[in-house]
C-alpha cells in the first residue's frame, strides 16, 4: 500500500467510521442542502432547471444564495 494511504489511516475516525465513510456522508448531506437550495428558490419563483446544479455544486454557498434573493 502506498505511504499516502497509510498515512490517511492514521487519521483519527469520526464515530469510528472509515474515511470513505465519513466523506459519503459529507457528500450526501452537501447534496441535500443543494436541493435544500433549489427548493427555497423555486418557491421564490426561479427556474428549477438553473438552480438544480448550482445547488448540487454549491450546496451551502447556494442555500444562502437562495434565501438572500428576492
Amino acid at each position: 500500500m502506498p505511504d499516502f494511504l497509510n498515512d490517511l489511516d492514521r487519521i483519527p475516525r469520526l464515530f469510528g467510521l472509515s474515511l470513505i465513510e465519513s466523506l459519503t456522508i459529507a457528500a450526501l448531506v452537501h447534496f441535500l442542502v443543494g436541493i435544500a437550495a433549489t427548493i427555497v428558490a423555486v418557491r421564490k419563483g426561479r427556474d428549477w432547471r438553473w438552480w438544480l446544479p448550482i445547488g448540487l455544486i454549491g450546496g451551502t454557498l447556494a442555500l444562502v444564495m437562495a434565501l438572500r434573493s428576492d
